[in-house]
């Protein structure tokens, strides 16, 4: 619907300037195209959050017994909050970014190539994705260097975390509630100011 919402508005725009008419059906058309387009939006972040939540389960489950067989010493460098930051982040980015987009490119080429029946507009959209992509790697890695940080700080917020609330006895025991608190909070205010710091 998001495709063929630009045609509509062609037509309405055509019949306005050229007939002198108002061209009440083909803006109608486009508002329930707009509408549609919107509506199918929701939908599929609805949709794909079932998606999301089943992958996510079985990933957990995975990657939940896989840590079970690690080493005492995997334990003892207290990596468990990272591995589940980084797993958050891998499963929203395939199946909220990725999947989505590459589904939307394909559609839209497809569409390009078989309603206008012009080839020369399908391979100038073909390399305007190459470039586009070239353009987003090429920009990514350039983020990346506030990003690591940032990431580096959030994983190791999130690490202090789970690994104080999973040695809640331990802190308990030596009465290190503040300790925790104050290292925790640390954590988060380096993850805050990492945004704007390129710097790992």
């Amino acid at each position: 619907f998001r495709v063929l919402a630009p045609l509509y508005l062609k037509k309405a725009t055509d019949e306005l300037v050229l007939a002198h008419t108002l061209p009440t059906h083909a803006i109608t058309v486009y508002i329930v195209l707009l509408f549609l387009s919107n509506a199918l939006s929701h939908l599929k972040t609805f949709l794909y959050l079932k998606v999301m939540q089943n992958a996510y389960n079985e990933v957990s489950v995975k990657v939940f017994s896989h840590l079970h067989e690690m080493s005492m010493q995997f334990r003892l460098t207290k990596k468990t909050g990272k591995v589940t930051r980084c797993m958050d982040r891998g499963i929203h980015i395939l199946f909220f970014e990725l999947g989505p987009t590459i589904f939307e490119v394909i559609a839209v080429s497809l569409f390009f190539l078989f309603a206008f029946h012009d080839k020369l507009l399908f391979v100038i959209r073909g390399i305007s994705v190459v470039i586009y992509v070239i353009a987003t790697i090429w920009g990514t890695q350039i983020r990346m260097r506030f990003n690591m940080a940032s990431n580096k700080h959030d994983n190791d917020a999130n690490d202090k975390a789970i690994d104080s609330l999973i040695n809640s006895e331990t802190v308990k025991y030596f009465c290190s509630e503040n300790y925790e608190v104050d290292r925790y909070s640390s954590a988060v205010d380096q993850f805050q100011s990492s945004d704007f710091s390129p710097e790992v």
